[in-house]
C-alpha cells in the first residue's frame, strides 16, 4: 500500500520550527518510521525536543503556547513516569483536526 505521508510530514515539520524558535539553543528533530521513511497509514509522529538545561522548566510551562502556534490543542498530557524528572518528559500530543493515529510522542530532554 502506497501511503502519502507528506501531510504528515509537514506537521511534524512545523512542530520542530516552532519547537526551535520557542528555546534559544534548543534543537528538535524527528525520530521513529517517519524519520526513516518506514511509516504507514497508522504511524504516529515521534518527536526529540532537546533543550539547554537552564530553559527546561520554561520550556515545560510554554509548551502548550508554543504547540498552540502550529494547529489548536485537542489535548496534551505527560508521561506521569517522568512527571518528577528535573532532566526529561514524555508529552503525548493530539492536534484537533488532524487523524486521530497522527498523535505526537514528544520526548523532552534537559541538555
Amino acid at each position: 500500500m502506497d501511503v502519502d505521508v507528506t501531510p504528515r510530514t509537514q506537521l511534524a515539520e512545523c512542530i520542530i520550527t516552532q519547537l526551535q524558535a520557542a528555546i534559544l539553543g534548543s534543537e528538535a528533530l524527528m525520530r521513529g518510521s517517519l524519520a526513516e521513511r518506514r511509516s504507514d497509514l497508522y504511524s504516529d509522529i515521534d518527536l526529540l525536543w532537546e533543550v539547554p538545561d537552564i530553559e527546561f522548566e520554561t520550556s515545560i510551562a510554554d509548551l502548550p503556547e508554543v504547540l498552540n502556534r502550529v494547529r489548536p490543542l485537542a489535548s496534551l498530557r505527560f508521561d506521569p513516569d517522568f512527571q518528577r524528572s528535573v532532566k526529561r518528559r514524555l508529552v503525548f500530543i493530539r492536534f484537533a483536526g488532524v487523524p486521530l493515529f497522527w498523535r505526537v510522542d514528544l520526548a523532552m530532554l534537559a541538555t
